[in-house]
């Protein structure tokens, strides 16, 4: 069901207080998902009445940003939504994504005061130093692994990745990674 669909079915009184949430706003505001969301998502005021149906994830909760328009919640609000929704990482795409286009400042995002801990974790977590969200993915990946690691450093070693090796392959990617650093290819300066 696509937001407009559900609008033109939806009570006149649900329309006004409804707008799309989480990562169904996150595409609407051109923030790069990993995965597009098999729902639709929406948001309503924790006070608001809603009609539970299947294809619909409802987000209830005191707005923290100013929304985008008349569509969407708030960059602010979609990065809370999302932190609370989606996988760890699909999470931090979405995040480092709203900083690389310039939705949100890295500074920015550290003087909110987060309403949840997902939220205050990716945070922490978010550079903006990816380029892309196989960056993204590759980045947390390998600090899950153990491996220290600076992004957009010039004058080392460079492996290349492909998106299949890193979204679905990604243990392929660690231990090419693991095999570099045996060989003490992260220390050669170019």
């Amino acid at each position: 069901m696509d937001f407009d669909g559900w609008l033109a079915s939806a009570p006149v009184r649900g329309r006004r207080a409804t707008r799309l949430a989480c990562v169904s706003a996150a595409l609407e505001l051109g923030l790069e998902v990993l995965h597009p969301p098999a729902e639709l998502h929406l948001w309503a005021p924790p006070s608001g009445n809603v009609v539970r149906q299947p294809g619909i994830v409802w987000h209830r909760s005191k707005a923290i940003g100013r929304h985008s328009g008349p569509r969407s919640e708030s960059v602010l609000d979609v990065l809370v939504h999302v932190a609370d929704c989606l996988p760890h990482v699909e999470a931090l795409v979405v995040w480092e994504s709203a900083i690389r286009r310039r939705r949100v400042s890295l500074g920015g995002l550290h003087r909110v005061r987060w309403p949840h801990l997902r939220a205050r974790g990716l945070v922490r977590e978010a550079t903006g130093l990816s380029d892309s969200l196989v960056e993204t993915i590759a980045v947390d990946g390998l600090r899950h692994a153990g491996i220290a690691l600076r992004q957009q450093v010039e004058g080392h070693s460079v492996l290349r990745f492909t998106y299949e090796h890193v979204v679905a392959r990604f243990e392929h990617v660690l231990r090419t990674v693991e095999r570099a650093m045996e060989q003490g290819l992260h220390l050669a300066a170019g």
